[in-house]
């Protein structure tokens, strides 16, 4: 079957074994320098770690990384203090705004590929609310489109159910990277050489002209005057009528970075290059 464990080993060029260690399939392997100092050229290997036979090798130029570079099975996620993954915390708002409890009330989360119920049992009296919060981790190097919907679902006592849904979409673009180039050189350019200039020609005189004589005019005329109209009437509107057996639930999503207070949609991408 597929390999869910592995052993990453790494060297600097002097052979110095830089780590060795057991990872799971999705975990990380971190390599640090000494401050100011570049790691060079590593050489990598991936091996089995049932029967230690060597899956991968590849060499790593450190001097030149961006990050999501991808290096066999390996992929660049943080370096120096740029990092492709953001901790991000939803905020999933519940709140009864009818006029009878609600009872056995359940949050159901979808985010592709993965439905999960990340609350259940909870009992909202008349005007009470439940914020529930959920942590992620959001890849800003790769782009992708993330939609949350969510939808929750309780019963008051006439056990008519009550729903409501919301969604969440998180878009990041990312613009393709490439290593700063130096511009090049331009050869210095003689100044052209002015023809001579011919003297200006005076152009001929022409013989003045009467002005035109401006026709007489007609005095304006007064457009007739329409009489007002009144306005339509609208007809009078009904009053909605409550229906006392039902329930009414609210749902609403927010999404912000860890720590801050900013929306996740003011992410900015900017982070592609590691030096």
């Amino acid at each position: 079957g597929p390999i869910t464990e592995a052993i990453v080993q790494c060297k600097d060029v002097d052979g110095t074994i830089l780590t060795e260690s057991s990872v799971e399939v999705g975990n990380r392997v971190v390599l640090e320098s000494a401050a100011g100092q570049s790691l060079g050229l590593l050489f990598c290997v991936v091996l089995d770690s049932a029967d230690k036979t060597i899956v991968q090798t590849f060499d790593i130029d450190t001097s030149a990384l961006s990050l999501r570079n991808s290096f066999g099975s390996l992929s660049l996620e943080r370096c120096d203090d740029k990092n492709c993954l953001v901790p991000i915390t939803y905020t999933y708002t519940i709140e009864n705004i009818g006029i009878n409890p609600i009872e056995d009330i359940e949050l159901i989360r979808t985010r592709d590929p993965s439905t999960d119920v990340i609350l259940g049992n909870l009992d909202l009296n008349v005007g009470e609310g439940k914020d529930e919060v959920e942590s992620d981790e959001l890849d800003v190097c790769v782009s992708n489109k993330i939609v949350t919907e969510v939808r929750v679902e309780g019963n008051p006592p006439s056990n008519i159910p009550c729903f409501d849904d919301d969604e969440y979409e998180i878009e990041i673009v990312v613009g393709p990277t490439s290593p700063p180039t130096e511009p090049p050189t331009e050869p210095p350019t003689e100044p052209p050489t002015e023809p001579p200039t011919e003297p200006p020609t005076e152009p001929p005189t022409e013989p003045p002209t009467d002005p035109p004589t401006d026709p007489p005019t007609e005095p304006p005329t007064d457009p007739p005057t329409e009489p007002p109209t009144e306005p339509p009437t609208d007809p009078p509107s009904t009053s909605p009528t409550g229906d006392f057996d039902k329930c009414f639930v609210e749902l609403d999503i927010a999404c912000t970075p860890s720590g801050e207070s900013t929306d996740c949609g003011s992410i900015v991408v900017t982070r592609t290059r590691c030096e």
